[in-house]
């Protein structure tokens, strides 16, 4: 009977373990890969020469065949030239590579919704890898060239979200601690970066967020901030947070021990500062039976801030925008001005749905149409240059 249960528990764990993604279903044991590093955001072009010199059996390839994987999953690509099916010496390919985050951390955590305080920010490393394939497939994932330039009655976009983070991960926070003073091995409810520790009573903490070129007439700024309550003084509700978000108080919460604490706010979009809207945080301490101050830590992690923002690209060579789509028609008109372009072409890539989308200069406006989505906002970066990176030999 002892035999059979462990044989019963060992094939249960196999089916488990077969059941279980692993995050390297993408990979096709019969082709070669090569990879190329990235620690910044950003659109990167491969030159044909880089590639002939990194992986000579290419050359005899269809271009059509190339594969970008990254993140666990193939990327949408541009590839200069491939239509004819051959490489020439002025082909290229393009994709946008994101700077590793708290993507893959997240897995780290049991829940990751609330245990992960900080998601844009690596434990580790803020290098990602992206890896260069090829198959026998003409079909692989590419961005669709739009060629739509028909600006005559098209409706114009009157905004788009711009998403500001900011953290700080100057110091390490292993999670609660037990009365032997260690921490659980498993990572555990807000350990990761985050800033120092500051004491209560530490009272109205001013600063200020970016709402520079911010579009009164749109939708509501959120604001969405993570600290961290890193002491338990033993009694209930001993940490107590206020918030006050352009002159609006909009946040007095009291708890108890140890934890991530997430908070989201919001105010009205003509609320906001003509370049910077501030926050006041106060950390209060509380008091116990006897009337004594109780010893309260917290540190702060990161904040996510939103505001709908016009489209002057205040003289950047590059700007990320997430854009709603238009419930009245199937694009949005484009104008884009103060960007900061020399005589190079520009394009905006819809990073959601896979879109390359020149832009045409009119009296200094960048134009384009850009097509909606699936009904939710589109990521997209725009952008005149591409950082030249090549293929890693490690």
């Amino acid at each position: 009977m002892y035999k059979r249960l462990l044989t019963l528990l060992f094939l249960l764990s196999i089916s488990y373990m077969q059941a279980q993604p692993f995050g390297n279903e993408w990979i096709n044991y019969d082709q070669k890969y090569f990879k190329v590093k990235v620690w910044n955001n950003g659109i990167y072009r491969l030159s044909w020469q880089s590639l002939a010199a990194a992986i000579p059996e290419l050359t005899t390839s269809d271009p059509r065949n190339l594969q970008v994987f990254g993140r666990g999953e193939e990327q949408f690509i541009h590839v200069e030239g491939e239509a004819d099916g051959a490489w020439n010496a002025g082909d290229f390919v393009e994709f946008y590579g994101r700077k590793n985050d708290g993507w893959l951390d997240s897995r780290l955590y049991a829940n990751p919704t609330t245990e992960q305080s900080n998601p844009y920010y690596s434990l580790f490393s803020d290098t990602a890898v992206y890896y260069i394939t090829w198959n026998n497939s003409i079909n692989n994932r590419r961005f669709t060239i739009e060629t739509d330039q028909n600006f005559a009655g098209a409706t114009v976009a009157p905004y788009f979200i711009n998403q500001v983070v900011n953290q700080n991960t100057s110091s390490y926070y292993f999670g609660k601690t037990d009365f032997n003073n260690s921490t659980d091995p498993d990572y555990t409810e807000g350990e990761g970066w985050s800033g120092p520790v500051f004491t209560a009573p530490l009272l109205n903490q001013n600063t200020a967020i970016p709402s520079t070129n911010a579009v009164p007439t749109g939708p509501a700024a959120t604001l969405k901030i993570t600290y961290k309550s890193v002491s338990n003084a033993a009694q209930f509700e001993d940490h107590r947070y206020q918030l006050t978000l352009g002159n609006q108080p909009v946040l007095d919460s009291i708890f108890e021990g140890h934890g991530s604490r997430t908070f989201t706010r919001t105010i009205a979009a003509n609320l906001l500062g003509a370049t910077t809207t501030n926050y006041k945080f106060s950390y209060l301490g509380i008091n116990n039976t006897s009337g004594a101050l109780v010893t309260s830590n917290s540190v702060f992690s990161n904040y996510v801030w939103r505001y709908p923002h016009n489209f002057n690209m205040e003289n950047s060579t590059a700007y990320r925008m997430f854009i709603p789509d238009n419930p009245s028609g199937d694009k949005y008109l484009l104008n884009l001005t103060a960007l900061n372009a020399s005589n190079s072409p520009v394009f905006v890539y819809d990073l959601t749905n896979g879109k390359r989308v020149p832009a045409v200069m009119q009296s200094n406006v960048f134009k384009l149409l850009l097509p909606n989505g699936n009904g939710t906002e589109k990521e997209c970066f725009v952008t005149s240059t591409s950082q030249f990176i090549n293929i890693d030999s490690s």
